[in-house]
């Protein structure tokens, strides 16, 4: 989680933000825009700080550059953390999607605020911290990924992601009204940041913007440009890709299974169908086995277990697609 001060110039804030911005970001930031020290020495009333919080989604600390593990570049990222702080020793009270979004927001585990896994409804009508700085004279917004299924509250511009979203020509909401946005999730996300920071907040008023990309979240999804980019990667795989389940009979017993059969679900704006293969029988994937009767316990199994993966690992779920405000 890198803090890094931005210069109060607004053409040096531009290109900082652009910068930043300019990758999907893979990393917790919060940045604050406002008086130089030195500026600010022997004065009573200081200048309040412009704050821009960036959050990417289901990155692992491995994927930062500036955390030494190697596998990826962030440069970007990694300036911040080389001007600011980064946390060695920070641990959250829950790491799934939306319950963490929930504690940022109100400051309160998730026994306390309601949200404590991705079936619940946000309570928006409780305490937040965009509130009270809206109090204190702040324009708040908020970007892109929301996941709460409750509409937001607090802020002045809210333009954001159906659910999880899709990271191509996605359907944002903006303040309620719902559109397409043709192109790439995170480039979107930045461009609506970089439009709302230079043409629709009010100048005159300090502003916090909550700027929460999707990326780089699963399905794993990148750009057009991007995708034969690690064609020729050599990554290493974590030490437990061969886990053999030792003392663990229940999850090695599981495992066999899922093993053994596959289900597929294809959706999508017009999309919506499955398959199921046993792969013992059936190594090719031949014969799709969805829907028939003498199949019917393992399908009811593997739909379970789906399930459970995605309330789990805060994967899209089958609700989303009916298009409500999560």
């Amino acid at each position: 989680m890198p803090i890094g001060p931005i210069n109060e110039a607004m053409t040096e804030h531009k290109k900082a933000i652009r910068a930043v911005l300019a990758l999907p970001v893979a990393c917790t930031v919060c940045t604050g825009c406002g008086q130089d020290a030195s500026e600010a020495d022997g004065q009573e009333d200081r200048k309040p700080l412009n704050i821009i919080y960036i959050m990417s989604d289901d990155h692992s600390y491995q994927t930062i550059g500036a955390y030494g593990h190697g596998l990826i570049e962030t440069p970007n990222i990694d300036r911040l953390a080389d001007s600011g702080m980064i946390f060695t020793q920070s641990f959250v009270a829950n790491s799934i999607s939306s319950p963490s979004r929930a504690c940022l927001l109100t400051g309160k585990h998730s026994h306390k605020n309601g949200f404590t896994d991705n079936t619940r409804t946000f309570d928006g009508s409780q305490q937040t911290f965009p509130k009270l700085l809206r109090q204190a004279g702040y324009e708040t917004a908020v970007i892109s990924k929301w996941h709460l299924t409750s509409a937001p509250t607090g802020f002045d511009y809210w333009n954001i992601l159906i659910g999880q979203g899709q990271y191509y020509n996605p359907t944002f909401i903006d303040n309620g009204e719902r559109r397409v946005i043709p192109g790439y999730a995170t480039d979107i996300t930045t461009d609506l940041a970089l439009d709302w920071l230079e043409n629709k907040r009010d100048p005159e008023k300090p502003f916090c913007l909550l700027l929460h990309h999707k990326a780089p979240h699963r399905t794993w999804m990148p750009d057009l440009q991007d995708l034969g980019a690690f064609d020729d990667a050599e990554l290493p795989l974590p030490e437990n890709f061969y886990d053999e389940y030792e003392g663990r009979p229940a999850a090695a017993a599981q495992e066999m299974e899922i093993d053994r059969y596959k289900l597929i679900h294809f959706y999508g704006h017009d999309i919506d169908s499955w398959e199921l293969y046993d792969l013992e029988k059936d190594p090719t994937e031949m014969h799709n086995l969805y829907g028939d009767r003498s199949y019917r316990r393992v399908q009811k199994k593997l739909h379970r277990e789906l399930l459970r993966l995605q309330e789990l690992y805060d994967d899209p779920v089958e609700q989303e697609l009916a298009q409500g405000i999560q």
